[in-house]
């Protein structure tokens, strides 16, 4: 009799302990496997099922959503006639894309920008990806209406993604910085702040919006305001035609080129020394681009501008110095003209963003826009005609080729190469003739103390970055010559330096060089100091 109770007692306690788990089996899962499930579960073959079936399936699908599958589900049964653990996983594949708040052509055209693929398991870095293509393509034509921007409803042939977005018409830009054309501090205007606004009109379906923008700038020494105010329209697919106009009143100058020697960076500056002329410039502009490819562009100009002497209101420097360097008188009168540019980069496109690409219609710099090392190489030339002919007082030619190349060793080490050619002909205004010395040309001599209607001039310069906090360090070569055809030439000038970039890396806000001419004549110093401030604004 006690035997017999024992027995059934046995028996009792045996049906209510947890099952042992004698196979597991997985079907539809391909971002996990049987042994990546095993380890999240903690269940393998032999073990004791402790936990609830559904509670197991209800884990396994959290983990796909943390992986970034949003539309997965997971069930889970177990046999107990053999012990088998069995999950079916639906990783959430795509059935459909809807767009709430779009219809018709602009629907079309969202779609085939997010180019989501129904067939394949949702995954969110698929559907961010997507976004931000629409957003850089579009040039912010759509704003969701959402938080988060999409919706997934799971159904029988596959996850339904909606995505809710609405389309603007237009969006007002404003910033600080004006034309861009005279330096933040400069000794004909002094303090020299601005702001800008741009409109543009959203065109939906072909991304070609058309822009319409003002910039001003306010010069609290020479108490004037420059200003410009243009529109530009592209068209034909990813913005390949681009034609604009502008009207301005600028103080500008032909030394842009001296900011910085192979590389730009953004960004306005402060400058220790003084290396620009100055002049106003006020009249019209209208340009076409085209843009063969990402890398290789062509544009023509037409200009018809007056040009005026400036007198200097103010310093020199800002703080510390307060010399006052003469503004040389240019050729005044009205110039009309037409210009034809070229652009090529080898390794990466020519401009990282429209921005930048819009930016460079306007040929503020005629001796190119900036390299980036990346593109390892990049090739610009310009060529401007004013002739009387074309309703203006001047007559002349002037062609400006300019080769940039970039080599980089290692992260702590890149060497850095520039050729650039000038030839001028017919009669060269004051502002239109080359200059040689003085920051971003030959270094280790006076500003501008070579000139002439022809240029050369080659640099190098071999960049090394010490480890942190230390800065980056330049050495570099200049060479190059300037002369009137026809008269006796001054022959090759040459000078060596050294500089420092802080913080290092090539886009310090710091710029320090010092150059050693190796011609040097009785007028020279020994060495020559040239450097930079620049504001990420």
């Amino acid at each position: 009799m006690i035997g017999s109770l024992a027995a059934c007692a046995v028996a009792v306690l045996l049906a209510a302990a947890d099952p042992t788990v004698r196979s597991i089996e997985v079907r539809g899962a391909t971002a996990y496997d049987l042994k990546a499930i095993q380890r999240i579960l903690r269940v393998s073959p032999g073990s004791t099922l402790r936990r609830p079936v559904p509670e197991l399936a209800d884990q396994l699908e959290r983990r796909y959503h943390i992986l970034g599958f949003p539309a997965a589900r997971v069930e889970g049964t177990f046999d107990p006639s053999t012990d088998t653990l069995s999950f079916t996983v639906d990783e959430g594949r795509l059935g459909m894309v809807a767009v709430d708040g779009l219809e018709g052509d602009t629907e079309a055209r969202v779609l085939k920008v997010l180019d989501l693929r129904p067939g394949k398991p949702v995954k969110e870095r698929d559907v961010s990806g997507a976004l931000a293509r629409l957003e850089k393509l579009s040039g912010g034509a759509f704003v969701s209406t959402a938080t988060p921007p999409y919706t997934i409803e799971p159904g029988p042939e596959g996850a339904k993604l909606t995505l809710h977005l609405r389309r603007r018409a237009a969006r007002l830009q404003l910033r600080p910085g004006g034309p861009a054309t005279a330096s933040l501090y400069n000794r004909v205007d002094g303090l020299n702040l601005g702001a800008s606004a741009r409109v543009t009109l959203f065109d939906p379906v072909s991304f070609d919006h058309a822009e319409a923008y003002g910039h001003m700038a306010y010069g609290f020494s020479s108490h004037k305001a420059r200003y410009a105010v243009g529109a530009l329209k592209p068209f034909g697919p990813d913005r390949q035609f681009t034609v604009g106009y502008e009207y301005h009143d600028l103080t500008d100058n032909d030394d842009a080129f001296r900011r910085r020697t192979v590389d730009d960076l953004p960004g306005s500056r402060i400058y220790f020394t003084i290396f620009e002329d100055y002049y106003r410039r006020r009249g019209h502009e209208a340009y076409a681009f085209a843009r063969a490819t990402s890398r290789f562009q062509v544009g023509a100009l037409w200009r018809s501008d007056d040009y005026r002497s400036l007198p200097v209101t103010a310093n020199d420097q800002i703080l510390f110095f307060h010399d006052r360097t003469s503004n040389p008188l240019v050729t005044e009168g009205r110039m009309r003209s037409i210009l034809g540019v070229a652009r090529w980069a080898w390794k990466r496109d020519l401009f990282g963003s429209w921005s930048e690409e819009r930016e460079s219609f306007l040929l503020r710099n005629p001796y190119g826009t900036p390299f980036e090392r990346d593109q390892q190489a990049r090739v610009e030339t310009s060529l401007e005609v004013a002739s009387p002919g074309l309703g203006g007082d001047f007559d002349f030619r002037r062609f400006i080729g300019q080769a940039r190349a970039a080599r980089v060793f290692s992260p702590r080490q890149a060497l850095l190469l520039r050729g650039l050619v000038g030839v001028g002909s017919g009669e060269l205004p004051v502002q239109r003739r080359f200059y040689l010395g003085g920051m971003g040309t030959l270094r280790g001599y006076s500003l501008k103390q070579f000139a002439g209607d022809h240029l050369v001039l080659t640099t190098a310069e071999y960049w090394l970055y010490p480890r942190s906090p230390w800065p980056g360090l330049v050495f570099f070569y200049d060479g190059g010559t300037a002369w009137d055809r026809g008269r006796p030439r001054s022959g090759w000038k040459q000078d060596v330096g050294a500089g420092i970039d802080w913080p290092g890396g090539g886009k310090g806000y710091l710029r320090l060089d010092v150059g050693f001419p190796l011609n040097r004549e009785p007028a020279n110093r020994r060495a020559y100091v040239t450097g930079l401030i620049r504001f990420p604004f």
